[in-house]
């Protein structure tokens, strides 16, 4: 026999179910609505990623990998400057305007004993 806790948290998880594959549907609808309107589409996204962040939907996990991004970006300026290594306007572009977090790991741990900002790149 279970519990009713047990029967309660199964009943919830069931409800609840069909409820995430409707929002999924729904948010990714709305984002795809507002392609054209970037403001209204950054809103969007806000609010999805404060209010829904419940939800698994490849525009939920999208904005999730941006902040990893932005964040591994955010590292590798922090180690630099840590270490007093001057960081140009041009290598500081470089870095945050990269999209893509794997390719950053080289160069946060090339930061770590890099004597200037350009070494991190490894001659790229």
């Amino acid at each position: 026999m279970s519990s009713p806790a047990g029967h309660n948290a199964a009943a919830k998880q069931a409800a609840l179910h069909p409820l995430s594959d409707t929002a999924i549907y729904f948010v990714e609808l709305i984002a795809g609505g507002l392609a054209d309107h970037p403001a209204s589409l950054e809103m969007w996204r806000d609010l999805v990623d404060r209010d829904l962040s419940f939800f698994t939907s490849p525009i939920s996990e999208e904005i999730r990998e941006e902040g990893r991004t932005q964040a591994r970006a955010e590292d590798i300026l922090l180690v630099l400057e840590n270490r007093g290594v001057a960081v140009p306007d041009d290598v500081r572009a470089r870095i945050t305007g990269c999209q893509e977090r794997e390719v950053m790991r080289p160069w946060l741990l090339s930061a770590v004993t890099a004597r200037s900002a350009q070494e991190i790149f490894g001659g790229v």
